[in-house]
């Protein structure tokens, strides 16, 4: 192996450990994952990546399925990174002797805790429910779903809807079969609680970026507020903020604002149902913001700004309400650890249905609920529903939630989502 060879290898597994380590928060990617080294073809078309992941056979699996699923994101992060005309392509392979130390490490932990600790990880990976985390500064919400996933051990773990780093507050996980249900809850209606500060505008709308504009706040009162709010409420058109995690051709748009590229975000609709001052005192205002998916708190703020003809930017954000589920209900990260440890976490966990407790629910005897496990169209009575009603959640004679099903006609259901037997 010559020694160009040599440095573009090293080279190429200095940056892979980085944005493994920095930039990618796949809640797949279980254990400790280190690069042990990387192989490049001569003709440096393709190169092996052997990597070593330190977790139970299961979880190294599906890291390593999760890595070669993002090896084209890898080779466009490379190409921006590395000063080569070109870039080999990817394949993570995992490094057999680190496996079998780990193997054997797996052994020796059997062997010195015996079955016990095996039966507490398989009562684990069945876990299905909501688990409410009040998500602290500067995590990201992904951060919180890794930790919750390593530490319980349960591979199906998800949030249902990003809370900024530097943002506060409910971030509810989706657990287990729960997953299905999360995109109920990315739907809800949600309430934040917003510290706005006037006079600055910067790049990202919030305290995160660069200064763009300052300017003397003149004599702006909580009424001329008031009154600039009065378009941000009911369904109005929004922009989001170049600096956001929405993606455009794979890409997020973050990512294309730092590198200089001018990135014009389109407008789209949201619903905003009340925006009230809670204080001002110049130039801190704090709002109480009640609305639904896909509102940019921090639009807000710049928009207002803009309104007022003065600027603004986020300085502040705790969300306090997703759904049904308020702040006082989540859990603390630092108590979260240590009932993680202990297992007394499960007590947290909140029904999957939970989700849908607003909404109106049959149940189904043995014949319907037969064929709704085989996708089939229910044949129900309608009487006890109204006839608004698109979609409803089923149960079986037993109390199990069977499915999501939506009306398809008169007394006819069709299953949009059907669950395993859970409580």
């Amino acid at each position: 192996m010559s020694r160009r060879t040599d440095k573009i290898n090293d080279l190429i597994r200095d940056e892979l450990s980085e944005l493994i380590l920095r930039e990618v928060r796949d809640p797949r990617l279980g254990g400790l994952i280190s690069i042990i080294r990387v192989e490049v073809t001569p003709d440096l078309n393709n190169s092996r990546v052997f990597v070593s992941i330190m977790s139970s056979p299961e979880e190294q699996a599906e890291s390593l399925r999760a890595l070669n699923a993002a090896a084209a994101y890898f080779h466009r992060e490379l190409k921006s990174r590395i000063d080569m005309r070109r870039i080999p392509f990817l394949a993570f392979k995992l490094d057999t002797s680190i496996q079998e130390g780990a193997e054997l490490l797996e052994l020796i932990a059997k062997v010195t805790h015996g079955d016990e600790n095996a039966a507490t990880r398989s009562e684990a990976l069945s876990e299905s429910g909501l688990l409410i985390v009040d998500k602290p500064l500067g995590w990201t919400s992904s951060d919180v779903v890794g930790f919750v996933r390593r530490r319980s051990r349960i591979k199906k773990v998800g949030h249902t809807g990003t809370l900024d780093p530097a943002a506060t507050g409910v971030l509810p996980l989706c657990l287990g079969q729960a997953t299905r249900l999360s995109q109920y809850l990315v739907d809800a209606g949600k309430t934040y609680l917003a510290t706005i500060e006037l006079g600055v505008e910067t790049t990202t709308y919030d305290s995160e970026g660069d200064i763009v504009s300052r300017a003397e706040m003149a004599s702006i009162s909580e009424a001329d507020i008031e009154n600039a709010l009065k378009p941000f409420i009911g369904e109005i058109e929004q922009k989001p903020p170049a600096y956001s995690a929405i993606k455009r051709q794979g890409v997020p748009l973050y990512k294309l604002a730092r590198r200089g590229e001018n990135v014009d975000v389109p407008a789209r609709l949201v619903q905003v149902d009340e925006l009230v001052v809670l204080d001002y005192t110049p130039p801190i205002l704090r709002l109480e913001i009640d609305c639904g998916k896909g509102f940019y708190v921090r639009s807000l703020a710049h928009d207002l700004g803009q309104q007022l003809g003065i600027g603004g930017m986020l300085s502040g954000l705790v969300r306090t309400r997703v759904g049904r589920f308020r702040v006082e209900e989540a859990v603390q990260i630092e108590t979260l650890e240590s009932e993680l440890e202990s297992g007394d976490w499960r007590e947290r966990l909140y029904a999957p249905d939970e989700v849908l407790l607003d909404w109106q629910a049959l149940l189904v005897g043995q014949s319907n609920e037969a064929r709704l496990r085989k996708g089939q169209t229910a044949l129900v009575v309608e009487d006890k529903l109204s006839d608004d009603a698109g979609l409803c959640r089923a149960y079986g004679r037993e109390g199990a939630l069977v499915a999501i099903l939506r009306r398809v006609g008169v007394g006819e259901w069709q299953p949009d989502k059907v669950f395993d037997s859970i409580e």
